[in-house]
């Protein structure tokens, strides 16, 4: 009798352990994709003369009346994945916030958070868990390597396209005609938009170094005799095209918008005493502009809601900021001879 006690007792236990086995949890509400609102953005800046980053930030905000359980996966590509000494920033460089809402009509936002860094990562691959109540948001934000400057921007000898705002420069470079002394440097670029879209505040700073270090009292490689231009000119430092802090002379180029093919086109003329011999001077171009609904860097994030993946609209935004460029060409002035050159072809032995 005992037996058969135990037997049923066994029995329904493993009855009842394979009835909670099968049975599955109640599946999430479904999230129309009206019901997020998501923007992306893309903001360029410099890791060094030669080579950029890119911080790519996502606003989710649940614009439903259901809580929402969203994963986000950014997976890299190896070749912008940043290698020693540099290392991905996930909390400490968002996009600003503000910079959105002046471009995207953002809907009532109750709470708005950053998160930091990945619920878990790889190498490769960042992944961020949360739940969103409504009208709450999420702020994802992550850096990855770009690449080089040549490499992305220069298209030929003296043209560089930087995300389809062109820009071309003729550089020339002779004795001055009254006093044999002095050297005549003639300088033009044109600035024009490739892309469909506006190029919102575009704004230009031409580099032209004037000294082999940073101070406006040291190391003067030229005197500066008469220099035109119908646009700001003023003294600062900066980085010229090897690299180095140089003081020298900004000129500044800024116009509100530059509609589709629209073109800028300036002319500098200096003339200079050179204070040495051989000398190599090498320009950069500082570069400022935002782009709405532009086409994207990459494509590399997965966003799920509920477990469902989010296939509507994203609105994107990128930002070019102090981005500094050489212009691969330069004056070459080497014992009387006076030449402009690639820069593969320069080879400076100053500090």
């Amino acid at each position: 009798m005992k037996k058969s006690i135990i037997y049923i007792v066994s029995f329904v236990l493993l009855f009842s352990c394979k009835e909670q086995d099968t049975v599955t949890p109640p599946a999430l509400p479904k999230i129309e994709e009206n019901e997020l609102f998501v923007l992306e953005s893309d903001y360029v800046k410099n890791m060094n003369i030669d080579s950029l980053k890119v911080i790519r930030n996502i606003f989710i905000l649940n614009n439903s009346k259901k809580n929402v359980e969203l994963k986000v996966e950014a997976e890299i590509p190896e070749e912008m994945v940043l290698k020693p000494p540099y290392s991905p920033v996930f909390e400490s460089e968002p996009y600003p916030y503000d910079l959105f809402n002046k471009y995207f009509d953002i809907p009532y936002t109750s709470g708005n958070y950053l998160m930091g860094k990945p619920t878990y990562s790889t190498p490769n691959k960042y992944t961020w868990l949360t739940e969103l109540k409504p009208s709450d948001a999420a702020n994802i934000s992550y850096s990855n390597y770009y690449g080089t400057k040549e490499k992305k921007f220069r298209k030929n000898y003296n043209t560089n396209n930087i995300f389809g705002l062109e820009i071309i420069s003729k550089f020339n470079i002779e004795k001055n005609k009254t006093n044999p002394s002095y050297i005549d440097i003639r300088i033009e670029q044109t600035l024009t938009n490739k892309t469909k879209n506006t190029l919102i505040t575009p704004f230009l700073v031409f580099f032209f170094p004037s000294n082999y270090t940073f101070s406006a009292d040291y190391d003067i490689i030229f005197e500066m005799i008469t220099y035109k231009g119908k646009y700001l000119a003023f003294d600062n430092v900066s980085i010229d095209g090897f690299g180095r802090r140089r003081y020298g002379k900004f000129y500044d180029f800024f116009k509100e918008k530059l509609l589709p093919n629209e073109s800028i086109h300036f002319t500098i003329r200096e003339t200079i005493k050179p204070l040495k011999n051989t000398l190599f001077l090498y320009p950069t171009n500082l570069l400022y502009f935002t782009s709405v609904e532009d086409e994207k860097i990459w494509n590399g994030n997965s966003i799920k809601a509920n477990n469902q993946e989010y296939k509507g609209r994203k609105g994107y935004m990128k930002l070019c900021s102090r981005i500094v460029i050489p212009t691969y060409i330069l004056f070459s002035i080497n014992n009387g001879e006076l030449k402009v050159i690639d820069h593969k072809e320069a080879t400076p032995s100053y500090p």
